[in-house]
Parts: C-alpha cells; structure tokens; sequence
C-alpha cells in the first residue's frame, strides 16, 4: 500500500502495477515434483513431450502419408 501511495506521487503508477504483478508472479511459481512433466515442452528436461501431444510434425506425417 505504501509502494502505490509513491508510486502515485511520482506518476509512475503503471509501471507499479506491472513490476508488481511480475514480482507476484515469479515469486510464486511452485517446484514439481521429481518426475511429473510440465505442460509445456520447453520447460522439461530435453524438450520431451507429452505423451498424446499433437504436434505439427504429426499433421504434416499424416496429411502427406494419408494417415488420417
């Protein structure tokens, strides 16, 4: 509250908010547990997918193949 209250002072309340809400959320981003992927590919070791992910590389394999 005290933050918001300098931050009006100086006129630099949106910047404020937006450093806030970065800090908020970097500061609660949780671990996961030893194991469990993330849903997004680049955040797990070596790019690995998950298994049923469809990719564009699959619909390239099927469309040129004929595998629909």
């Amino acid at each position: 509250m005290i933050g918001s209250k300098v931050a009006s002072y100086y006129n630099i309340g949106g910047p404020y908010i937006v450093m806030t809400v970065l800090l908020l959320m970097f500061t609660n981003l949780g671990k996961r547990k030893e194991g469990t992927l993330s849903a997004y590919s680049w955040f797990n070791t070596g790019g690995r997918r998950l298994p049923g992910d469809l990719t564009a590389d699959h619909l390239d394999h099927q469309l040129r193949r004929g595998h629909m």
